[in-house]
């Protein structure tokens, strides 16, 4: 596409692309907002104004988040709230946000270890933590296998190609499918 094609586009006038991308970015603003009110619960009195400050105007997140669209703010977020609640000492709480962070990016795996071995107190604790983390993962990563059609392949082989019920196989493939979109809501 030459710059003339790409002019043409946003001239266009039923086409408001930029309506459409700012209500894409939409969620980045409100986790954006979280991650500034968790901040300066966290900050001390007197670093509040430049935490926001530091927070609100950085270069990387502008261009990362609002630019190219990545949703790190979404996974970074998660790991500033588990943080949050590991000071209050809302143990449970903590490990659930940092399990549904890696549920969205694998980067907050770095921090189960320090943060299991800080919030628990015995083997039993730490098995408790642990089993609280692994269920949380399996949230996020099993509304995304729900949703794929490779999965429902693997486990309806025969009936979502229509070998199985005849000239109906399409049919129930459809209704495993709303059954399953249902279940991951």
């Amino acid at each position: 596409a030459s710059a003339s094609d790409t002019f043409l586009l946003l001239s266009y006038p039923t086409i408001n692309i930029f309506k459409y991308l700012f209500f894409m970015k939409l969620p980045y603003i409100f986790f954006d907002i979280v991650l500034i009110a968790a901040l300066l619960k966290l900050s001390p009195d007197n670093k509040k104004t430049i935490t926001t400050f530091l927070w609100a105007f950085n270069p990387v997140l502008i261009y990362g988040t609002y630019l190219i669209g990545q949703f790190d703010i979404i996974v970074g977020t998660l790991i500033l709230l588990s943080i949050f609640f590991a000071k209050k000492n809302m143990k449970y709480i903590s490990v659930i946000f940092i399990g549904l962070g890696i549920g969205f990016k694998t980067v907050p795996i770095v921090f189960v270890l320090p943060l299991i071995l800080i919030l628990g107190s015995s083997w039993k604790e730490y098995l408790k933590l642990l089993f609280v983390l692994a269920l949380t993962i399996c949230i996020p990563i099993s509304l995304f296998l729900i949703h794929s059609n490779a999965v429902l392949y693997a486990i309806f082989p025969g009936v979502l190609q229509g070998k199985m019920v005849g000239s109906h196989g399409p049919e129930i493939a459809k209704l495993i499918k709303l059954a399953l979109l249902g279940l991951g809501y």
